[in-house]
């Protein structure tokens, strides 16, 4: 009776993590748990934004109050649904594995979240504290759709990082010796404005950028030399846009080449691991696999037929007790292997 009350904690802990993580849709998708998730933080931060305006405030405060303990009472609930089921990683088993998970960057903006509902005593304030769960949309975000774009983002502006580092240092360059020019060209005519190199800062920060036009230069070689900062300035604030367009255009190219190589290892090994967890969440006695069927998932078959022995030998070695070849085909031919995997896994 013990063994099967802990079978079926361990299968609906399972099923909770796969939930949260996105292991029930498949392909990365988001579940309907984390849309619904996604939906409560935007919710609770369209609730801090309009608390924070007093006259809508004033006379719905008992709303705001319900409806923050309500978010703070969700979020709650995830947080220990998640501290709950983060021991399905081997790393975050036992007590300090869960104690490492708990100290992990997101865990802590998950804990954060809930200072409203925890630190109520210390003002209305603390409901600006609900803006940081936009954080966690990222977070959740990585695991839909709009992960690929986000690492391409990401890669390009790593690869190209000291290229970006280098037009940044020449940007602030052009800012500092612009701010020392007009500051020697204008300080005597616009001390309040360019009586100081910070001063003249704000307007070379501003013509180099969006031009906001409150100060600029009144003297004849003042607007000479800010039309050559200007020009400068465009020219050189375009170099960081051409720089990441083209690393990024590398990194799509590369991502597309990666995406059309046969499959390896590693991707039949993450294409079986998912179709056994569907079957192991599905609650079947078995699933049957067969190494064409799974090759052709993979968009490598028909093909490059010398991946199938690969295929089929990461079939075998995930096989255990109770497992069986159920058919080899004709001639041990690789495309007609099928394994009858026994679950719970």
């Amino acid at each position: 009776m013990a063994e099967r009350t802990a079978r079926v904690a361990g299968s609906l802990r399972r099923r909770v993590y796969l939930a949260l993580t996105g292991g029930l849709s498949g392909a990365g998708r988001l579940t309907a748990t984390n849309k619904v998730i996604i939906l409560l933080i935007v919710a609770s931060i369209g609730f801090a934004i309009f608390e924070s305006e007093e006259v809508v405030r004033g006379p719905n405060s008992w709303i705001f109050q319900v409806a923050e303990t309500g978010f703070a009472l969700a979020f709650a609930a995830e947080y220990l649904a998640r501290l709950w089921t983060c021991a399905e990683e081997p790393r975050y088993r036992g007590f300090r594995g869960r104690l490492r998970f708990m100290l992990t960057p997101a865990a802590l903006i998950d804990l954060l979240a809930l200072a409203p509902l925890v630190f109520v005593a210390i003002g209305s304030e603390a409901f600006v504290l609900r803006v940081l769960q936009l954080v966690r949309i990222l977070r959740l975000a990585r695991i839909g759709r709009y992960s690929n774009a986000a690492n391409a983002i990401r890669q390009a502006v790593r690869l190209r990082r000291y290229e970006l580092a280098a037009s940044l240092l020449a940007g602030l360059s052009l800012m500092l010796v612009a701010a020392a020019g007009l500051y020697v060209i204008e300080g005597t005519d616009q001390p309040d404005k360019f009586g100081s190199i910070p001063r003249a800062m704000w307007w070379s920060i501003s013509s180099l950028t969006v031009g906001y036009g409150d100060v600029y230069p009144i003297t004849v070689m003042g607007r000479i030399l800010a039309s050559l900062v200007a020009v400068i300035g465009v020219a050189l604030i375009a170099v960081p846009t051409g720089i990441i367009t083209t690393a990024f255009a590398e990194v799509l190219s590369k991502a597309e080449a990666e995406a059309s190589a046969p499959p390896d290892r590693q991707g039949f090994e993450t294409a079986l691991h998912d179709i056994l967890a569907r079957a192991d969440e599905q609650e079947r006695q078995s699933a049957e696999v067969n190494a064409g069927e799974l090759h052709r998932q993979l968009g490598g078959y028909p093909g490059p037929s010398h991946q199938l022995p690969l295929c089929c030998a990461v079939m075998r070695q995930a096989m255990r007790p109770g497992d069986e070849v159920t058919h080899q085909g004709a001639d041990a031919a690789d495309a007609a292997l099928t394994i009858r995997f026994a679950m719970p896994r």
